[in-house]
């Protein structure tokens, strides 16, 4: 993600045009904004968020801007959706519960683990990896990129897919969106299914400069 330019670097006043570079510096900060309220707020609570972020003299004055970022974060949060609703899928397979239980290299767990690799071929290919988890929250299987950490926190107590920034050393935050796996009735959750994005690769797919080049495929 590139940082955002200095004071210095916008234009003197608002009839000066602001190159490309800023342009794409500024799309690309609303949306890493919009990610981190993800992760905090409901999703159709983030849309004022992407509006109101950077809404000084500055930005404001570039109405084309704006539209951009809006239209670009409402990709991103149609796509988010679109892999919270694969998740809770998978959730209530019941190949993937029955997999829980068994060992890592039962052939049964290895199609459950196939079945959440298909996250990773979304049209957005912005999942790294996929996981399931034991209820302690350890990596039971796994799937994708190898150097994806995930929380490794048990299943999220709520009916809802849980957004999860996990820091990663050395590299670029991730950001894990999980869907506990339900267990008895009325008991507790018995695992979770985990996919796992960086956040440059979210915001890099939902840029215009990815849609201009073809990059940018709705789901």
């Amino acid at each position: 993600m590139h940082p955002r330019s200095g004071p210095d670097d916008f234009p003197a006043s608002h009839g000066e045009a602001i190159d490309g570079g800023d342009s794409l510096r500024l799309v690309k900060l609303r949306l890493a904004l919009t990610l981190i309220a993800v992760t905090i707020l409901p999703l159709a609570a983030v849309a004022p968020v992407a509006r109101a972020v950077l809404d000084d003299t500055r930005a404001g004055v570039e109405g084309r801007l704006a539209a951009e970022a809006d239209h670009a974060a409402a990709d991103l949060r149609r796509e988010l959706t679109g892999i919270s609703g694969m998740l809770e899928q998978l959730a209530a397979d019941p190949t993937v519960r029955a997999a829980v239980a068994l060992p890592p290299d039962d052939a049964a767990a290895g199609a459950a683990v196939a079945g959440l690799a298909e996250l990773m071929d979304r049209p957005s290919k912005v999942v790294e990896a996929v996981a399931l988890l034991d209820p302690t929250g350890a990596i039971h299987s796994r799937a994708g990129s190898e150097s994806t950490s995930f929380a490794g926190s048990p299943p999220p107590l709520t009916t809802e897919p849980l957004f999860t920034l996990v820091p990663a050393a050395g590299a670029v935050a991730g950001l894990e969106i999980a869907a506990a796996i339900d267990g008895a009735a009325d008991g507790p959750p018995i695992g979770t299914v985990a996919a796992s994005a960086t956040l440059s690769g979210l915001v890099a797919w939902a840029s215009p400069t990815a849609a201009a080049a073809g990059g940018h495929v709705r789901p």
